[in-house]
């Protein structure tokens, strides 16, 4: 998470969730750019997709396949 977005969410009392675990707290906010950590509380509310467990990298493809064929990604260019 950024840290315009920490704040933003601090101030406003939203919840924060964690969906990158790994590294030290404090060392987190930047491990999906990195390409570290696992992700984690990543899975749609009826459970028929999840990417957790997997690396940020490996996360990226799955997602957009699952956008594209849902017809949720967005339109050719």
């Amino acid at each position: 998470m950024m840290p315009r977005d920490w704040a933003f969410a601090k101030t406003y009392s939203l919840p924060i969730r964690e969906v990158i675990a790994g590294g030290e707290r404090g060392a987190r906010k930047h491990l999906s750019r990195l390409g570290k950590g696992t992700v984690v509380s990543s899975t749609t509310p009826d459970g028929s997709f999840s990417i957790n467990g997997l690396t940020p990298a490996d996360a990226i493809p799955k997602i957009t396949t699952w956008l594209e064929g849902h017809a949720q990604g967005p339109e050719g260019d």
